[in-house]
């Protein structure tokens, strides 16, 4: 009996063992983070990389937004005014429109825009007006909303809001409303840590028709948004992103003094699809330009230094701009593109080069498929 209760005891303290050794249980809305000091390989993501050159007789400014559908290319830029242009999936201009509203002093002025259902969705977030165009910019309809918004995300489920101002009367960072406009509904309440900091800009980063997950370059945490329901994650950087607590007593310029000197993790930007629960981010870390890839399924996140672009020979500097459910998308100055060519002259055969554009300080544009 006392060689049975010793073997019990062993077989005791090898399982206690094995459970003591084994992994890390996932933490329900953590993130962990880790580094990597290899370069993210595009390659691993996408499948091929297609260039579009856009009509050299249109003259283009400085790129804000850009959505890519199966038929269109619609952007927005600023040159003078802020306009809204339309070509078609090889390049050719189809429209363009920079008068909006019906006040002389303010035309040109709009917050966002969105591609839905063969439409185009442009928001007046001030005026609290949402309007409808067709694809050769022709006014068909407006929606009126209750509450002042800077930015927007249409899906098959309604219209979600992003409000970049604290409002007392509807205190909420996210809102909801369907797509004619109507039932309010606040989602995310408002982080008082930006109501001195506030970030222009449209952070969303749509998944499929249902799911979408939204960001604040301000914030440590995203939220994953399946229909009108979301889960919130914090990504666990320690104490090392920023605090915006920390400045909102400051005068503004001692404020953007603080947020440039900063030298730890922050401005989350540029949020893009890579795969199926996969979003990549950049992020600024010790004053430069950082990649982090968040996994959602298994709630981790991977910081890289550089991305490799070993699909085709193109810089590897690169900001997304968004995507789709087939594509991921981001662009270069030709001039970008002529410089890294002669930079590597001798490594890059002719045939091996993308066709550039006369005019070196025109756009090209990277499509990449999943």
């Amino acid at each position: 009996m006392g060689n049975f209760s010793n073997l019990s005891r062993i077989w005791f303290l090898f399982f206690l063992l094995i459970s003591c050794k084994s992994p890390e249980q996932i933490k329900p809305g953590l993130i962990t983070l880790s580094k990597s000091e290899e370069a993210l390989q595009l390659g691993t993501y996408f499948s091929n990389i297609e260039t579009v050159l856009f009509d050299p007789n249109q003259l283009i400014g400085q790129i804000d937004k850009l959505v890519v559908t199966n038929s269109l290319i619609v952007f927005t830029d600023f040159d003078l005014l802020k306009s809204i242009k339309v070509f078609d999936r090889q390049g050719g201009f189809m429209a363009s429109k920079d008068d909006f509203g019906d006040d002389p002093l303010a035309m040109g002025y709009f917050d966002d825009f969105a591609v839905f259902e063969e439409k185009i969705y442009v928001l007046d977030g001030n005026k609290r007006k949402i309007y409808l165009f067709d694809f050769e910019l022709n006014l068909l309809d407006e929606i009126s909303i209750s509450n002042p918004a800077s930015a927007f995300l249409i899906n098959q489920n309604g219209i979600f809001l992003y409000h970049m101002i604290e409002n007392p009367d509807f205190p909420f960072q996210l809102s909801f409303l369907s797509h004619s406009g109507k039932e309010p509904k606040g989602l995310i309440s408002f982080n008082h840590k930006l109501a001195e900091s506030p970030f222009s800009g449209s952070f969303f980063v749509k998944i499929n028709e249902e799911q979408f997950v939204h960001y604040n370059p301000g914030l440590d945490s995203i939220y994953l948004f399946s229909g009108k329901k979301h889960e919130s994650f914090k990504i666990d950087f320690g104490t090392q992103f920023i605090d915006l607590n920390q400045s909102k007593d400051l005068h503004p310029v001692e404020r953007l003094r603080f947020y440039n000197d900063f030298e730890g993790y922050k401005q989350l930007s540029d949020g893009v699809k890579m795969g199926e629960g996969l979003i990549l981010f950049g992020l600024s870390y010790e004053n430069k330009p950082h990649y982090l890839l968040v996994d959602l399924e298994n709630q981790k996140a991977t910081l890289y230094k550089t991305i490799k672009n070993n699909l085709k020979p193109l810089p590897s500097t690169i900001f997304f701009s968004g995507n789709s459910d087939k594509h991921a998308w981001y662009y270069h100055s030709a001039d970008q593109i002529n410089k890294f060519y002669e930079l590597n002259d001798s490594k890059i055969p002719v045939e091996n080069r993308i066709e550039l554009p006369e005019d070196l300080e025109s756009n090209v544009l990277v499509l990449l498929d999943y």
